[in-house]
């Protein structure tokens, strides 16, 4: 059965990497029966196709084990789909990140990074996972699947593994590279890293203002309506503020490039609304939800169908 976990050689295009995937078939077939016999919070499969039902998974193709090129690396791939369901409400994007990592990611590696950790043919681990997100559409409860992606370099997986406490695994998580569904992100194993720490400046007298040499950090907002640290810029005195003056926000990107990836990133999403919500809707057939600009802000246009009596 290990085999079914295993994508055939002959299937890889790739010459050097069909070549590879001849050469360790045995240690690729023992991870993915490692794998297997794994036990994760959430029903789990090795999947060759992410984003499936867990009914449709049960039947699907789950050799997903297999070597590929990674900005310009030699990585041992693997994907699947995990079955846990987190609320949008209550854990963030990087928590949920976080999350599948701890609960599948890291296991993956245990598994699969002694199998090649000497090997000179093989730089680094690429492992995407899909998860599902539970919120609402249009005050309709919809669930949707969300990819976590993560690469590590041989070195940083390597210190994951033989790190002795959390912060020799955070160590190891900064030399990693994560993304959520295509766009980056930070995995912080406690609280949510530098910026959890970060508050808004309480107003203070004039005799103690900053010094002009001080340097701070910019918050921009982030989609998921949390702060991300930018670029480092020099922050000189300010004359003292009222309480009550609010700062007016940075401007939201609504460039071509930010819509096209929103509506690549939330293409399920809107598919299944539309399945679900169109005898009530009555969305129009030639007009498909899009996402557009207005006002320096991003909106879900939708085009309905509307009977007058």
């Amino acid at each position: 059965m290990s085999a079914a976990q295993v994508v055939a050689p002959v299937e890889i295009k790739d010459p050097q990497m069909r070549s590879l995937q001849f050469k360790y078939m045995d240690d690729l077939k023992a991870i993915g029966a490692e794998i297997n016999n794994t036990s994760f919070p959430y029903p789990f499969y090795l999947s060759r196709k992410l984003d499936l039902d867990e009914q449709q998974q049960k039947s699907a193709d789950q050799r997903s084990i297999r070597f590929d090129q990674f900005n310009g690396h030699t990585v041992l791939a693997i994907t699947g789909n995990y079955y846990a369901a987190y609320s949008a409400d209550q854990i963030n994007k990087d928590q949920r990140a976080r999350d599948t990592f701890v609960a599948v990611v890291e296991p993956i590696l245990k598994t699969a990074v002694p199998k090649f950790q000497t090997n000179p043919d093989i730089q680094g681990y690429a492992v995407e996972i899909s998860h599902h997100i539970l919120g609402k559409v249009m005050g309709v409860s919809m669930e949707r699947p969300e990819n976590l992606m993560a690469f590590f370099p041989q070195n940083a997986a390597l210190k994951l593994l033989s790190a002795k406490d959390g912060d020799g695994q955070q160590a190891a998580l900064l030399q990693a590279q994560f993304f959520v569904n295509a766009e980056p992100v930070a995995i912080w194993l406690e609280g949510e890293g530098p910026q959890a720490g970060l508050k808004a400046p309480v107003p203070e007298a004039p005799a103690a203002a900053e010094s002009a040499n001080q340097v701070g950090a910019n918050i921009i907002a982030g989609t998921d309506g949390h702060g991300s640290a930018a670029n480092s810029v020099p922050s000189f005195p300010k004359p003292t503020k009222p309480a009550n003056d609010v700062p007016h926000p940075q401007p939201r990107d609504t460039s071509p490039e930010v819509l096209a990836s929103l509506q690549a990133a939330n293409k399920q999403m809107l598919e299944t609304m539309l399945k679900e919500l169109d005898p009530q809707a009555h969305f129009v057939s030639y007009a498909a939800p899009s996402f557009i600009a207005f006002r320096q802000n991003i909106f879900l246009e939708l085009s309905l169908n509307t009977t007058l009596n």
